[in-house]
């Protein structure tokens, strides 16, 4: 693959927008040789095209000057891996591990993190071989660099800077660092960019890509530990960061005052009352506002930073006559979201306790719901459920779950591969093959259900693909099964 030189003007694209350091030129070289390493170490393929080769260069080496400056962020990957994991790092054996140097196992993690990234219909062993090789040339050249490599210490000014504590567009800035350009959060940006994709022909394709941004920015945690871009905020900058996203759904609010340096707004579904800093909205907007009647209300997402609020992401000033249909659609949001746990509850009930029912074809599924849970399948939600049994099941197996986020979860794929003692479709061979699948699709499954099966030993024969052979490749999975549900889901515990 032939790869265009990396120069230091695109190096600095990986550091915050105009920072410009004395180290540059000495990273971008080094990014070149881990990106001639890549181009001819028999896994250039594994990228989709010379662009991202590049990119996965300079985050490697975002790794290394990482590791020369003390930024924080491996550190920050090791002790969220021992907290959660009780291990260092996942798949590795860190017996000759030497925490804030470079580490051979940290640049195959890394390298593998990277390359899977770029591959969602399987999951890559980390073991594999041609990752093993090349993080291990990459890694000689960061072992022989390590000594004299200069450090980079504008970044952690940047991350340290004190002002942000009570400035939230400073905070936000270095979130945004994180998220879009710091070299652990790739998945987190290829998430949002697919995300961009599938709204790229909507009538209002701007408006839903700044909210998908905003969204992205506040929440995502596409990163190998798992964190959120404020998460990690907090944890670089040793200060408290504490970034609440849980009313960014947008609400329906009614302004009742105006403060000197807020506005005072009422939630008109449950009434709450909280002052929202006027330095969030355009300043153009809020200089100009007044209270009037019949054009008070907004109906806009909020974040609260260190016990502030703030408007985040789209703001919508809702027309006199307009009120009622938005509130009722907020409202009924809302209804539906308070239904789960009582699903939830319901199901167990119907399953006689037991997390999970294993049936076969529509009509024991609409018997289980219709008998046993007391809900009516009938209209556009049979005919639904009768094509979800025909399109996406083999043979009509199906499995239900109660789950705190689905309520009544039905799973149509991989049942074979489930074990437990009611499953009559179980196959061990089936889930030594194919069983990962279970671990690969957020959209087919619940995170908490997957958690549920690991707890309950349900996944215990799932492997993965191994040179040394299936056993081992079983017992490698099993070994950090909960780490790759949390890779793969975007959630922890």
């Amino acid at each position: 693959m032939n790869i265009k030189k990396i120069y230091p003007a695109e190096w600095r694209k990986t550091h915050p927008d105009g920072m410009v350091a004395d180290s540059d030129h000495y990273y971008a070289k080094l990014a070149n040789r881990v990106a001639q390493i890549l181009a001819h170490s028999g896994i250039d393929d594994a990228f989709p095209d010379g662009d991202s080769l590049k990119d996965a260069a300079m985050r490697l080496t975002g790794y290394f000057e990482d590791i020369c400056t003390g930024v924080g962020i491996w550190e920050t990957l090791n002790d969220t891996f021992r907290k959660r994991y009780g291990k260092t790092l996942p798949f590795h054996d860190t017996t000759d591990y030497r925490p804030g140097e470079p580490n051979r196992q940290d640049v195959q993690l890394l390298l593998w993190d990277i390359i899977q990234s770029f591959d969602c219909d399987r999951f890559i062993n980390p073991e594999n071989p041609g990752i093993a090789f090349a993080a291990g040339d990459i890694y000689g050249i960061f072992d022989q660099e390590y000594e004299t490599a200069p450090d980079t210490p504008e970044l952690t000014d940047y991350l340290r800077e004190p002002s942000m504590q009570s400035d939230f567009w400073l905070m936000r800035k270095r979130i945004e660092w994180i998220f879009m350009q710091s070299y652990i959060n790739l998945r987190g940006r290829m998430d949002f960019a697919a995300s961009l994709a599938e709204i790229s022909h909507s009538e209002h394709a701007e408006q839903e890509a700044y909210l998908n941004y905003v969204h992205h920015l506040f929440t995502d945690q596409h990163n190998m530990a798992v964190l959120t871009p404020g998460e990690w905020l907090s944890a670089l900058s040793g200060q408290r960061i504490d970034i609440d996203a849980s009313l960014f759904v947008n609400r329906c609010y009614r302004i009742v005052g105006i403060e000197d340096k807020a506005l005072r707004v009422r939630d008109l579904v449950n009434d709450k009352e909280l002052s929202v800093e006027k330095v969030s909205f355009e300043e153009k907007w809020v200089n100009n506002f007044r209270l009037s009647e019949g054009s008070n209300d907004l109906y806009m997402g909020l974040v609260r930073y260190n016990d502030k609020y703030y408007q985040c992401g789209s703001m919508l000033e809702i027309p006199a006559g307009r009120l009622n249909p938005i509130l009722e659609q907020v409202r009924q949001r809302d209804y539906q979201r308070s239904l789960l746990p009582s699903n939830e509850e319901s199901f167990y009930k119907a399953s006689g306790g037991k997390p999970i029912v294993f049936l076969k074809g529509i009509d024991a599924l609409k018997d289980f719901y219709e008998k046993k849970i007391g809900v009516s399948l009938t209209g556009d939600y049979l005919r639904q459920m009768q094509e979800m049994v025909r399109e996406q099941t083999d043979d009509g197996m199906v499995a239900v779950m109660g789950t705190p986020n689905q309520g009544n979860l039905i799973i149509t794929g991989h049942i074979p591969a489930i074990k437990y003692k009611d499953n009559p479709f179980y196959d061990k061979e089936y889930a030594s093959k194919y069983g990962q699948g279970l671990l690969m699709d957020p959209m087919a499954i619940d995170y908490s259900a997957v958690c549920t099966m690991i707890d309950q030993g349900m996944l215990a024969d799932v492997a993965l693909n191994s040179l040394r052979g299936p056993e081992y490749g079983r017992q490698l999975l099993q070994d950090n099964i909960q780490f790759v549900a949390d890779y793969m889901f975007a959630q922890h515990r």
